[in-house]
C-alpha cells in the first residue's frame, strides 16, 4: 500500500510538471511575439524603412562588443581555452554568432555554474546563432522572472525563440 502511494504521488508529480513545461514553452513563444510586435512598432515610429542599398550589409550590423570566442575563452577560465582543440570547438560553436553580447547576456542569467565548462558553454553559444545583441534575450528573461531563465534548456529555447532579431 505504501509503493502504491508513493507511485501515485510521484505520477502525479511528473505529469504536473510535465503541464507547466508546455505552459512555459508558450509562454516563452508569446513574450517573444509580443517582443517583435513592439519592435515593429518602434520600427514603423521611426520610419526607417530599408532601402536597396543597405539591405544585407554587414555594416548594418556591427559588433556590440567582443568576439564570441573571446567570450567563450574567458567564461572558461585560463586553463579552458588554452589548447587548439578547445579554441577550435569554440569557434565551430560560435559560428554565425555577430559577436560575444548574446553569449556573455546568457551566461550571466545561468550563474557562475551553469556556464562554467565547454559543454555548456557550447550549447549556449549556438543557441546564440542568429541573435544580434542581448535585447530579445532579456527582454524576454525579465518577463519570465528569475526562474524563467536559469536553466540551460530554459535560456536554449530563448535563444532559439528570439534568433532572427
Amino acid at each position: 500500500m505504501k509503493y502504491l502511494l508513493m507511485s501515485l504521488v510521484m505520477l502525479l508529480a511528473l505529469s504536473v510538471n510535465e503541464a507547466k513545461a508546455g505552459e512555459r514553452s508558450l509562454s516563452i513563444n508569446d513574450l517573444v511575439d509580443q517582443y517583435y510586435a513592439a519592435k515593429e512598432d518602434e520600427l514603423t515610429v521611426k520610419q526607417l524603412p530599408p532601402t536597396p542599398d543597405n539591405v544585407g550589409d554587414p555594416r548594418y550590423c556591427p559588433p556590440l562588443g567582443p568576439s564570441c570566442t573571446e567570450v567563450a575563452c574567458s567564461t572558461l577560465g585560463t586553463f579552458g581555452c588554452d589548447e587548439v582543440k578547445e579554441v577550435e570547438t569554440i569557434g565551430r560553436a560560435c559560428r554565425g554568432n555577430f559577436d560575444g553580447t548574446c553569449l556573455r547576456a546568457a551566461c550571466t542569467r545561468l550563474g557562475t555554474f551553469g556556464c562554467d565548462g565547454m559543454p555548456e558553454v557550447e550549447r549556449v553559444a549556438r543557441a546564440c546563432v542568429g541573435n544580434y545583441g542581448d535585447e530579445c534575450v532579456n527582454t524576454v528573461c525579465n518577463r519570465l522572472g528569475s526562474f524563467g531563465c536559469d536553466e540551460l534548456p530554459e535560456i536554449e529555447k530563448v535563444l532559439q525563440s528570439c534568433a532572427g532579431n
